[in-house]
């Protein structure tokens, strides 16, 4: 069994990866460590950043996940700054934002990074969603998880159980397949 250090604090994501990689024949090994956020244009760029700083610590091969929202009627807005908007605004900020905006279409990329201290490989998986017309609960959940509303499902994300919310995003999240076969591979 090949075995992988997976840098994150986020429990959803491990789930994520265990679900898909352990199926796979592949053991995940948690780090839980902080690793810089540079300031860049696109997640693709933060998340190969962190995984040359987590393997530096580590010296260890590691992956390293990190996601951006687009919302196509604001440019692109929030983008990679996504962890911050969600501490900064509120889900009826977002929504303000949103005022008189006909396309409430949002592209929402998730970048994984594999780094070993050679090779660096990023896989990324893109998903349409929607912004919603408002809040239906405002006690749960991030300012974002509010008001998405994931492809199939007519609620934000918010109110999907862990369980629902495991399993669409284990459904959608093709790059940790793509991983997976570009780590059973790969000549170690």
């Amino acid at each position: 069994m090949k075995k992988i250090y997976f840098v994150t604090t986020n429990k959803l994501k491990l789930a994520i990866a265990n679900n898909i990689l352990n199926k796979q024949g592949i053991e995940v090994e948690n780090v839980a460590i902080e690793t810089p956020e540079i300031q860049a244009f696109t997640s693709k760029e933060v998340v190969e950043y962190s995984a040359k700083y987590a393997f530096n610590k580590l010296n260890k091969p590691v992956i390293k996940t990190d996601v951006e929202y687009c919302i196509k009627s604001l440019c692109g807005f929030p983008g990679p700054y996504i962890k911050y908007i969600n501490k900064w605004l509120t889900a009826q900020e977002i929504l303000s934002l949103m005022k008189g905006k006909k396309n409430r279409t949002m592209l929402i990329t998730e970048f994984l990074s594999y780094y070993d201290g050679k090779l660096l490989n990023t896989f990324s998986t893109s998903i349409s969603c929607k912004i919603s017309e408002k809040i239906y609960d405002d006690t749960t959940g991030t300012a974002f998880d509010k008001i998405t509303v994931r492809k199939g499902f007519s609620k934000p994300q918010n109110l999907l159980s862990a369980l629902e919310l495991e399993s669409l995003l284990s459904s959608q999240m093709t790059l940790w397949k793509e991983f997976a076969e570009f780590l059973l591979t790969k000549k170690l």
